[in-house]
């Protein structure tokens, strides 16, 4: 059942067991090959561990299956933005921010668009976009808020944003206190 590989797999991640989140999200991608969030978790679980050619590979994949979702249903938000990180992860900046900025025109008031679009201008090095964007997110409802916190620890997009002091305050305030650490591109934490 993709549901229980897929979940349990988000799971470990939150958990920073990447070993099994990548098992588990393998498994997920076999059950459903054609889901393009399942396979770019699985590219970001690739990256995280170096492992630079499964990540090209399952980033490839992603990055198809979003292209056929967009083209299937182009008012499809979520897939504009979680394309756009991936784009950008695969050196396809300006195409990345041309489908950042019709994600955000399609969900003008959705929260997961507005993290994934904040993901891509981090990629990017445009930290004041990506710190508005993740402002957007972060004024979710409690329920959805507590959510990006936990995944953001481990969310390597966002890393060029760990030393800014707005990043800070916006994680402090929105109740995240101690929990975004910096890490290297191998999930360790950083001095």
């Amino acid at each position: 059942m993709f549901e229980a590989h897929f979940f349990k797999a988000r799971c470990c991640r939150l958990l920073g067991q990447r070993e099994s989140a990548t098992a588990l999200f393998e498994s997920a991608s076999d059950l459903r090959p054609d889901d393009y969030r399942c396979a770019g978790l699985l590219a970001e679980e690739y990256s995280a561990m170096g492992r630079d050619r499964e990540f090209k590979a399952a980033a490839l994949r992603s990055l198809r299956h979003a292209t056929q979702e967009v083209k299937d249903h182009p008012d499809n938000a979520d897939a504009w933005a979680f394309g756009s990180s991936i784009l950008v992860e695969l050196g396809e900046n300006l195409r990345g921010q041309e489908w950042a900025s019709r994600a955000v025109v399609i969900g003008p008031n959705d929260y997961l668009v507005h993290y994934n679009v904040c993901r891509t201008y981090s990629l990017l090095g445009r930290t004041d976009a990506a710190l508005e964007y993740l402002e957007r997110a972060l004024a979710a409802l409690p329920m959805f808020r507590r959510r990006l916190l936990a995944w953001m620890p481990l969310d390597q997009a966002l890393d060029s944003l760990r030393g800014e002091r707005k990043f800070v305050e916006l994680a402090s305030f929105a109740g995240g206190g101690e929990i975004l650490p910096s890490h290297d591109r191998h999930g360790g934490e950083e001095a």
